[in-house]
Order: structure tokens, then sequence, then C-alpha cells
């Protein structure tokens, strides 16, 4: 299984949010469950160690 990964910042105020996009080349639908998930967390400020 082949894993892409690339992410964007975008400064909001004081704080810089950062929105993570992982591709996995055999599964399209985990991917999609994934972004939703990092976003969220970030969203939350549970930042990632792999971030």
């Amino acid at each position: 299984m082949s894993l892409y990964y690339n992410y964007t910042e975008e400064e909001v105020g004081n704080q810089i949010i950062i929105y993570a996009f992982f591709i996995f080349s055999t599964d399209l639908l985990e991917s999609i469950n994934l972004v939703k998930k990092v976003k969220v967390a970030i969203k939350t400020n549970c930042f990632l160690n792999s971030l």
C-alpha cells in the first residue's frame, strides 16, 4: 500500500491551522475518512505527532 502525504497551512489570527491530506493509492474511501479525522483533530487542537 502506497501512502502519499501533503499538507497546507492556513493562518487564522495568531493560530496556524495545518490541514493534512493522506492519499492511499489502494483505498480512496479510507483516504477520505482519514482526511476528515485529521482535520477534526487539528481543529480541536489535538495536534498529531506525525505532523
